[in-house]
């Protein structure tokens, strides 16, 4: 494990071997039993009915340890998918959506509360007229699905927010995330799925401090030698109301944070990185990181007990 220059927690998955065994036995929860898994199952309102019975035990055991509550992903390598099974290399984000709508039902069996998942980049407006065009195609037709009644966001009480200057795609696209977006603040959310989509965030940040600037304004404090806070910036974030990442995961092997969440990350976010490419990423992957996480947590838990008997 390193440290990045933010103080954040970073790891490349494959690295260590974690026993399955001493993480989920470091946690107080009693253990699996037949009870545990009937009452998830009832909880859950036919979530497990969408994954597979080795899904299902998985999941589980991992329950019983820290779960984060805010798991942000950067879902990297769906053109090299697509090369490497010889597809034309747009299609791989069509394997991209499918992994996704995985992932997703994953955390929300395990608990976790939100989910940010990097979608689209500013930077991505720079590929090929072909490329953008048919993931725009992807996006207006994936929303619409999304949407629907009875659709996976419904069945599973999702609420979506848009996080991205969404001003920069094109006006049709624009309005069906604006429709995604108001519909799914109805639904009785268990969990919160931010999509990342025409996101920088560096113009997020940018953007924000010209809000905050123009905020302070109107409020006439300018004249009296008021400064912005910190707390002044984050109110105008994307991110804003929305805890920081406990877990952040890239795929495909490498190791960059591509302009994803930079000033969201905190010395508290483990950033995990694994090799498969994103449509590849299997349920083992992400339990490693998992697992990382639970190890990551209990250090920083008796770093703060020490630091607070030192104290005394």
């Amino acid at each position: 494990m390193t440290i990045d220059a933010a103080g954040s927690a970073v790891t490349t998955a494959d690295a260590v071997d974690v026993d399955v065994a001493s993480t989920t036995s470091s946690s107080s929860a009693s253990p699996v039993t037949a009870k545990t898994l009937s009452s998830s199952r009832a909880d859950d309102d036919g979530l497990d009915m969408e994954l597979s019975c080795w899904e299902r035990l998985a999941i589980n055991i991992l329950r019983q340890g820290s779960v984060p509550e805010h798991v942000a992903f950067i879902m990297d390598g769906n053109r090299r998918y697509a090369t490497s099974h010889h597809l034309p290399k747009v299609q791989g984000h069509r394997y991209g959506y499918e992994k996704l709508l995985q992932v997703l039902k994953w955390c929300l069996h395990l608990g976790v509360k939100y989910v940010s998942a990097y979608t689209f980049s500013v930077d991505n407006f720079n590929r090929s007229r072909e490329e953008v065009t048919y993931l725009m195609d992807l996006a207006s037709s994936k929303f619409a699905e999304l949407g629907q009644h009875n659709g996976f966001l419904e069945r599973h009480s999702i609420c979506v927010k848009f996080w991205g200057d969404l001003s920069l795609l094109p006006p049709d696209i624009h309005e069906k995330c604006i429709e995604l977006e108001a519909k799914t603040s109805k639904y009785p959310a268990k969990a919160t799925l931010n999509l990342l989509f025409s996101y920088s965030s560096k113009l997020e940040v940018s953007q924000a401090v010209d809000k905050a600037i123009a905020a302070k304004s109107t409020e006439k404090q300018q004249s009296s030698g008021a400064r912005l806070t910190w707390s002044d910036i984050e109110a105008q974030l994307y991110s804003a109301g929305t805890p920081p990442p406990d877990l952040l995961l890239r795929t495909s092997g490498e190791t960059r944070l591509s302009d994803f969440l930079l000033w969201q990350i905190t010395p508290e976010t483990l950033i995990c990185f694994v090799k498969p490419n994103w449509p590849d990423m299997t349920l083992l992957d992400f339990a490693r990181c998992l697992m990382r996480y639970n190890t990551f947590k209990s250090s920083l838990q008796s770093a703060a007990a020490a630091a607070a008997h030192h104290r005394d």
